[in-house]
């Protein structure tokens, strides 16, 4: 089995080096030259909720993929969302007849990447893993009990998805689903409501959900979403591991809105717990806000689906990329006297 993972930051390195530590030949690709030195040099080292592992991982710039003469079996894409077509031209050589390309990344990308390479090549994943990483070759997890969940596009349960499944398993847990698509929107919502919304504010994911005017923005972001979704006739799952259900965030159902209101006060999020979003910002890093609440935008377009905070939101962030705006509270404030 040979495996290529596209992008060595937190998610694609847990990937690397938790197969890599399972015996699975893993070739991890990345552009931070740096940190590919590290990797080779001197391995991954994963540390946080499940203790402490080194791993003597493999590791190639992006640019040194097409000097290989190999086909991959299985190739992961954990880029950023709006690098997922430069990585798609990088992997067309390195693929044969049966490669299967898997996303682990924000977003819904599974379309366009279907649509580029076909679709019998893809199979569909939620990433259920946080952390961050501490320095070039370091990653720390954050997230108790991560894993993913995968299954066909199609909704078919098919013999290649249990293989993966097992080959996956050293990773974390692993579970199968006949509506990936559907937890993929779910969990889509879910960060087009605390992304940006950390990232807008400075304030970690705790603070704004025990913040009850910043909880009422977050949801009426996700009632949005829902709308979209439910128009595409998109069947939303409740994200278990993390808590929430989305099927609640119907605006058409306002006990069912103001249960998942309350509900969402009591999730166990650490209080300065922030999202890759958030992330990007403290790092002065593009953000991939286009690819969240911006798709759920262009989405409602399509349908023509209303989705004014998303709107705004999208261009808020924009300004908080670029420096033109500081992230504040203040913004919260704003959108809260407008919308609610």
């Amino acid at each position: 089995m040979e495996i290529l993972v596209m992008g060595a930051g937190t998610v694609g390195s847990i990937i690397g080096g938790y197969l890599t530590g399972s015996g699975y030949n893993v070739l991890l690709a990345d552009g931070w030259q740096v940190n590919v030195e590290v990797l080779n040099q001197k391995g991954l080292k994963v540390s946080g909720t499940r203790g402490e592992h080194s791993f003597p991982v493999k590791a190639v710039l992006y640019e040194e993929l097409k000097g290989l003469n190999r086909k991959f079996d299985l190739i992961f894409i954990s880029v950023k969302s709006y690098d997922t077509a430069a990585s798609l031209e990088a992997i067309r050589p390195l693929m044969g007849p049966e490669t299967i390309v898997i996303s682990t990344q924000n977003g819904i990308n599974e379309e366009m990447i279907a649509a580029t390479i076909g679709s019998q090549h893809v199979i569909g994943a939620v990433t259920e893993m946080s952390g961050f990483m501490g320095a070039p070759g370091e990653v720390v997890e954050t997230r108790m009990g991560g894993g993913f969940v995968i299954g066909e596009l199609d909704g078919q349960m098919t013999s290649r998805v249990n293989d993966i499944a097992s080959i996956m398993a050293g990773t974390g847990q692993i579970q199968i689903s006949e509506n990936v698509l559907g937890l993929l929107w779910s969990k889509l919502l879910w960060n087009s409501m605390m992304n940006p919304v950390t990232a807008i504010s400075g304030l970690g994911t705790g603070r704004i959900l025990q913040n009850d005017l910043f909880r009422k923005i977050a949801l009426e972001i996700g009632k949005e979403g829902y709308t979209v979704s439910n128009k595409r006739n998109i069947h939303l799952e409740p994200l278990t591991l993390m808590g929430i259900d989305p099927r609640r965030f119907n605006p058409g159902r306002p006990k069912d809105v103001q249960l998942e209101y309350e509900s969402l006060k009591q999730l166990p999020e650490p209080l300065d717990k922030m999202p890759s979003m958030a992330q990007d910002i403290k790092n002065g890093r593009k953000t991939e806000i286009d690819f969240i609440n911006g798709f759920i935008v262009e989405a409602g377009k399509i349908l023509r689906i209303p989705t004014p905070i998303n709107e705004e939101v999208v261009s808020i962030m924009h300004e908080v990329e670029s420096k033109r705006l500081v992230p504040s509270t203040q913004i919260l404030d704003q959108l809260a006297s407008k919308y609610l």
